[in-house]
C-alpha cells in the first residue's frame, strides 16, 4: 500500500470511534486496507499472507492438480456465506508450498471485507508451543485462556496440522478441539501436508491417519469435505523467475 493514501474515516489506523446509544465510545474495523490488514493481524493471519487474496492466487501452474477447483469451492463459500447456512467445514490436503495457507488467508479476507470477524487463524504447532508455555510457574496464562479462542472462535483456521511431533499429549489436544467444536456444530478449516495416500513429490510417505489417530481421521471425516491439491512449491516457482 501507498504511504501516501490517506483514510478520511480512521485516519490510517485501521480503527472507526464512534459512540453507542448508552454514550459509550466503541471503535469497529475500518472497511479501508488498514482496518482490514490490522484486523487479520488480530485474527492471527501471518505477516507474510496479509495481502493474500483469491485475486492474486495463482491456478495456472504447470502439473498442477486441484488449485481451480480449491480455489472455485473456497471463494463459493464464503460468498454463499456456507460457514453459516450450512456450517461446512473443510480439510485442505496439499503438498508443500501448493497454496494452502494462500486459500485460508483470502477466505479470511473476504470474510472480514463482508464484516465477519469471529475468526480465529492459529497454527497447530505453535498453538502447542503456547500450551506447553503455560505449564510453567512463571506463566500469567491458563492451558484454558490459550484455547478459549480456538474452542469458541465462529469460524477456526488450523494450519499445518501434522507439522508437530506426533505424540498421545497432540494427539489429546487435537481431540478436545474437534470434538468441542463438531458438538456445537462450528465449522473449521484445516490444513495439512499429509494425505490418506502415497503422493509423489509429498512431504513423507506418513499418512494422515499416522500423524493423528485413526480416531481423530474418521471424525474429520464426517466434520470436512477434503480438498486436494497437488502442485509444484509456489516458493521455489518464485526462486526461479
Amino acid at each position: 500500500m501507498s504511504e501516501q493514501f490517506k483514510c478520511l474515516k480512521c485516519n490510517n489506523t485501521g480503527w472507526i470511534l464512534f459512540k453507542d446509544e448508552q454514550g459509550y465510545q466503541i471503535a469497529k474495523p475500518c472497511d479501508c486496507e488498514y482496518g482490514i490488514t490490522s484486523t487479520l493481524r488480530r485474527i492471527g493471519i501471518p505477516e507474510k499472507y496479509l495481502k493474500c487474496s483469491f485475486e492474486n492466487f495463482k491456478i495456472n501452474i504447470p502439473k498442477a492438480i486441484g488449485l481451480k477447483q480449491a480455489k472455485t469451492l473456497l471463494y463459493d463459500y464464503v460468498q454463499l456465506e456456507l460457514f453459516k447456512s450450512k456450517k461446512q467445514s473443510f480439510l485442505i490436503k496439499g503438498t508443500v508450498g501448493s497454496g494452502k495457507t494462500h486459500l485460508c488467508a483470502a477466505v479470511v479476507r473476504e470474510l472480514v471485507k463482508k464484516g465477519y470477524y469471529n475468526i480465529y487463524f492459529v497454527d497447530f504447532k505453535e498453538l502447542l508451543d503456547e500450551i506447553k508455555s503455560t505449564f510453567s510457574y512463571a506463566s500469567d496464562l491458563s492451558e484454558a485462556d490459550i484455547l478459549f479462542p480456538v474452542l469458541n472462535a465462529g469460524l477456526l483456521i488450523i494450519d499445518d496440522l501434522g507439522s508437530e511431533r506426533n505424540t498421545e499429549w497432540s494427539e489429546d489436544v487435537f481431540a478436545r478441539i474437534l470434538n468441542y467444536r463438531y458438538n456445537r456444530d462450528l465449522p473449521v478449516i484445516i490444513t495439512t501436508n499429509y494425505f490418506d495416500r502415497q503422493i509423489p513429490n509429498a512431504l513423507t510417505e506418513e499418512t494422515l491417519e499416522e500423524r493423528v489417530g485413526i480416531r481423530m481421521r474418521s471424525r474429520l471425516y464426517e466434520m470436512c469435505r477434503d480438498i486436494e491439491i497437488i502442485a509444484p512449491d509456489f516458493r521455489m516457482l518464485k526462486n526461479k523467475i
